[in-house]
């Protein structure tokens, strides 16, 4: 699972970089706390996958009762990760 995860991630940061990579994140939301929506709308994906990436790990984020919100500085951190040339 974690090999499919990797290579979607991988095709959604190549898709980005080529629409000229934002390095500013402003479609990004300032917030600490992000809605799985919200990052869904930014990096492409559904929020069910974002939920999927916060419990494997993937992402960080804080669960409070039957919600879960992301940190912003994890979706940062993982786009700088997935695109640094080791990555590509």
């Amino acid at each position: 699972m974690h090999i499919q995860v990797v290579s979607c991630v991988r095709q959604m940061y190549r898709r980005r970089i080529s629409k000229e990579y934002n390095t500013e994140f402003v479609d990004l939301p300032r917030k600490t706390l992000l809605k799985p929506d919200e990052v869904a709308l930014f990096l492409g994906v559904s929020s069910k996958t974002v939920c999927r990436w916060y419990r494997s790990g993937i992402i960080a984020g804080v669960k409070a009762r039957r919600s879960v919100r992301i940190y912003r500085d994890s979706v940062v951190k993982l786009i700088d990760e997935k695109n640094s040339p080791s990555h590509q």
